[in-house]
């Protein structure tokens, strides 16, 4: 039986963090270049990666942020100078948008479950037929499995992102005790705590849309 935990909502903004940082490096690095103390294109880049990284890492941001930080600028300035059409940039960024939509939000990227994973949950769930809600699902790939071995009971899947949402609408479509939507989750204000388990490190839940969501059991999410 999987038993509830309690979702505990706390305000983040690592896309903010990470924005002030690069922006406090720039103008560090320009300081330091109008004082005479830097020449020189590859010094001031430098100057504003280390400074954009001792900024994140004084505002106490996570750890992978400092590298990001590090190469952000300087791999910036050699994609420049590569001469790559700016149409190659546009198209990646709108594929990884439809892929990670709100991850700088929500903190929930895309994490697909392999079979081992599918397996230890299909152990882990009651022999009675059961409801489970999988909030932020991907592309169903733990939902499929589940839905395979218990055609007795019901699974609804709810993701956000429109590439995993679509892929995972096309590859649910013929198990028909999926039910797959499209939604944005989290707490209604006041409301700290919600009878989930997690499949992500992060779960933001906040009903969106007329459809109300099925009621969780405590077999969820």
């Amino acid at each position: 039986m999987i038993t509830s935990s309690h979702l505990h909502l706390r305000p983040h903004a690592p896309a903010a963090k990470a924005l002030l940082a690069q922006l406090a490096g720039a103008a560090g690095a320009l300081v330091l270049a109008r004082n005479g103390w830097l020449t020189g294109l590859w010094p001031l880049v430098g100057a504003q990666a280390g400074l954009a990284a001792a900024v994140a890492f004084g505002m106490g941001s996570a750890r992978w942020w400092l590298p990001i930080h590090l190469g952000f600028l300087p791999l910036a300035v050699v994609a420049l100078q590569l001469g790559i059409a700016p149409a190659w940039y546009l198209a990646a960024f709108v594929l990884l948008l439809l892929v990670y939509w709100t991850s700088f939000r929500t903190q929930v990227p895309l994490y697909l479950s392999n079979r081992p994973t599918a397996a230890a949950v299909a152990g882990l769930l009651p022999a009675r037929p059961l409801r489970l809600l999988d909030v932020g699902a991907g592309t169903g790939s733990l939902l499929r499995p589940l839905a395979r071995a218990r055609p007795e009971s019901r699974f609804t899947g709810v993701e956000l992102a429109p590439a995993p949402w679509l892929i995972g609408r096309v590859l649910c479509a013929p198990l028909s005790n999926i039910d797959w939507r499209r939604a944005d989750l989290s707490l209604p204000r006041g409301q700290t705590t919600m009878q989930c388990m997690p499949s992500s490190p992060r779960c933001r839940c906040r009903p969106c849309g007329p459809r109300p969501l099925p009621k969780c059991s405590r077999a969820a999410c």
